[in-house]
């Protein structure tokens, strides 16, 4: 391993000896190369060598303000911890706390600070997914934040992003790893739940499911564990509520012993209620503090069968779409962390999630894997949505992937394109499959889109019913699958010299004509009022008024058209001001729901100010039925 170390010290010599950050970079991958080549017969040795290197790089790192640099080069290092694996984690400590400054601070002196923060992120979300980080120095963070003046705020995120850093953790490290951690484990995420920042304890109940999945044997420790406040349910009753019933045979205790048998009346519903701590004894189990409660019904979930409803003791189906049922479907761009729209209280009005966007290949294949850099992170994410009774689709495609669907003439890479699709839907658990197949009377459809392409979409889309057909189970809701189309679809030449849809706006077109035998392939048709070329309230108040009413409406059912908007920074062209509330509150009344690109952009930039809005306007939202509790 003498050559390794003299290459460490090499790059370390280069590092220290020029300021450009591009020779850090390139540096870093020449020892990267030396690194995959040697012989390793001592992990722990080369990670002590290399730790002068570390504080090298820490030290030119995070100075350039240069996002690029600060990727490119964590990109690196986490190729160096992949290799060394927990032995590397020293290494990762010297980096992480900068890193986490970095990676939460909201203003900075660089040009474009938010790049900053996000390359930050992604820096130590990468460290943490490929070696152990120091629990002690990720509490230590938490800690220090909570102690900061402004610890609701930017403490709060620094605390987020740290208890997000611990789930990683927990989920990427084996058991034998975590062991000697276990204690300090268990009070970290225990602070965390009784956080006072909201995505805190939302986290923090991700991890604690990571915690425990990990050590099964020790949930009781949590489940019947005194928390920090006093307000929650009564221990020594935890037995008579249906919570407890569902944990009994899991976790008995002194308190709660096991049942001999399930009960089949329905349980009492215990009141939350204040006691005196002196009326609490050592003996009885209490759990305690509103999110504690959350808990334990996370708990419910993850080692029982079936949880019950508190009123009807039994499991609550989500309502069935009819004719009548109205869409707010809002597009999410997986590459942003999805626990923010998880959160988020805006979802209340959202009843369908557009996963965006999965990559279809030049094969025909479609990119098994969605943006995010974390499979199970989208999952989780997914599922919780649903509990909500929220649908989730995956939108296949996206303005940069467009040509790509033209390769989908050919009989081979349709089926690739059918096979892969289907799996991308079982792997993620997908309610259906949004298609943005944005070409055009363009150059590579010969200037006539109808002509062209317009047989190869009906093609797919009648794949893609055949392939929701074989995988559909019998218990199952029938597959979704939708559409988006072009504002100027439906334009109809009325003058001489007129050429209506059929518009050749050059070699990058985007104008084609509505193929109307799309209609009974798909269930709704998402129309991108965002495309609209221009911000002149004439062509919105034309395309609302006119071309709706009397032509888009001899095409399609008035329930399968969808008004779609854009948000903040999200519109390419300004739209008109209201256009989102007009489009929503229009949507509801008339036609089959509106749509939103993006929340993404909504909610992390602009306080979800436009699902909020466009919420209200169209008494939006999954219609639950209401249920009394049993007399």
């Amino acid at each position: 391993m003498n050559t390794l170390f003299c290459k460490i010290d090499a790059c370390r010599a280069t590092l220290e000896g020029y300021s450009a950050q591009c020779t850090m970079t390139g540096a870093l991958k020449k020892l990267r190369s030396c690194l995959k080549r040697a012989k390793l017969e001592s992990k722990n040795a080369v990670v002590e060598h290399m730790l002068p290197l570390a504080a090298s790089v820490r030290a030119k790192l995070l100075p350039s303000l240069d996002a690029t640099v600060v990727q490119a080069t964590c990109g690196v290092v986490a190729s160096f911890a992949r290799q060394l694996g927990a032995a590397f984690a020293p290494f990762a400590d010297v980096l992480v706390v900068p890193l986490l400054d970095a990676a939460c601070v909201r203003r900075m002196s660089a040009e474009d600070p938010a790049a900053i923060c996000m390359a930050s992120t992604y820096c130590v979300e990468a460290l943490a997914e490929t070696t152990l980080l120091s629990v002690k120095t990720l509490h230590g963070y938490y800690k220090a934040a909570r102690a900061t003046r402004n610890h609701r705020t930017e403490g709060g995120w620094k605390r987020h992003l740290v208890v997000k850093l611990l789930g990683i953790t927990l989920e990427s490290c084996t058991k034998e790893e975590l062991e000697p951690e276990y204690s300090l484990l268990k009070d970290f995420v225990r602070e965390a739940l009784h956080d006072n920042f909201l995505l805190v304890r939302v986290e923090a109940r991700q991890v604690f499911s990571s915690l425990y999945d990990t050590w099964r044997t020790c949930a009781r420790v949590c489940v019947y564990a005194c928390a920090a406040h006093s307000c929650g349910v009564d221990g020594g009753r935890i037995c008579d509520h249906w919570l407890g019933l569902a944990l009994q045979c899991k976790f008995p205790s002194k308190a709660c012993p096991r049942l001999a048998a399930v009960k089949r009346d329905p349980p009492k519903v215990v009141n939350h209620c204040r006691r005196p701590a002196a009326a609490v004894g050592p003996d009885i189990c209490n759990v305690v503090d509103f999110h504690m409660l959350l808990v334990v019904q996370l708990l419910a979930v993850l080692f029982t069968t079936t949880v019950a409803d508190p009123l009807h003791n039994d499991c609550q189906a989500c309502p069935a779409s009819g004719p009548d049922t109205k869409i707010f479907a809002a597009f999410w761009e997986s590459q942003s962390n999805c626990q923010r729209l998880v959160a988020d209280a805006s979802n209340r009005y959202i009843t369908h999630v557009i996963w965006s966007f999965a990559e279809p290949l030049e094969d025909g294949t479609v990119k098994p894997k969605l943006q995010f850099w974390r499979d199970q992170h989208i999952k989780d994410c997914i599922l919780q949505l649903r509990m909500r009774c929220i649908k989730q689709i995956v939108a296949i495609g996206g303005a940069s992937f467009r040509e790509r669907f033209l390769t989908l003439k050919d009989p081979p890479s349709l089926a690739r394109f059918k096979t892969s699709a289907m799996q991308l839907v079982q792997e993620y658990d997908f309610d259906g499959i949004d298609i943005d197949d944005e070409t055009a009377n363009m150059k590579a459809t010969d200037k006539n889109w109808t002509k062209n392409h317009a047989p190869t979409v009906l093609n797919y889309l009648h794949a893609l019913r055949e392939g929701f057909e074989t995988i559909q189970k019998p218990d199952e809701p029938k597959y979704l699958l939708s559409w988006d189309e072009f504002p100027f679809a439906w334009d109809i030449a009325v003058n001489e010299g007129d050429v209506g849809c059929e518009n050749y706006d050059g070699d990058e077109g985007w104008h084609r004509c509505f193929e109307p035998r799309i209609t009974s392939l798909v269930d709704f048709v998402n129309i991108m009022f965002y495309n609209i070329n221009g911000s002149s309230d004439e062509l919105y108040v034309r395309m609302m008024n006119t071309t709706l009413p009397n032509v888009v409406t001899t095409m399609l059912p008035t329930n399968k058209i969808v008004l779609g908007v854009c948000a903040g920074s999200g519109c390419v062209k300004e739209q008109p001001k209201g256009q989102d509330v007009y489009n929503a509150g229009n949507g509801s009344a008339h036609y089959g729901g509106t749509m939103l690109w993006s929340a993404t952009i909504d909610i992390l930039y602009e306080n979800a100010t436009a699902i909020n809005r466009m919420g209200r306007a169209g008494s939006y939202g999954v219609k639950l039925p209401f249920r009394s509790p049993p007399t």
